[in-house]
């Protein structure tokens, strides 16, 4: 397993991204927001595979490691 933990979007370091992704089984884009925005904008981007995961969701409260743990099981 790995993590990355992108700094800059703007503009968007494809090629590192595609390097630290390389041999990755499965992705999933973690963000706190309502409409999934970053995943969808790295899916348009073309940074990440077609077959990423998505896990979103809107509020205050950030993510335990205990709830991001529970999607990558």
């Amino acid at each position: 397993m790995r993590v990355v933990g992108l700094r800059v979007i703007a503009p968007l370091p494809t090629e590192q991204i595609a390097r630290s992704l390389a041999g990755a089984r499965r992705v999933i884009v973690v963000e706190q927001n309502h409409g999934a925005q970053l995943y969808h904008y790295l899916l348009g981007r073309k940074a990440i595979p077609t077959t990423a995961e998505s896990v979103a969701r809107p509020g205050p409260l950030p993510y335990r490691p205990s709830e991001i743990a529970s999607y990558v099981a």
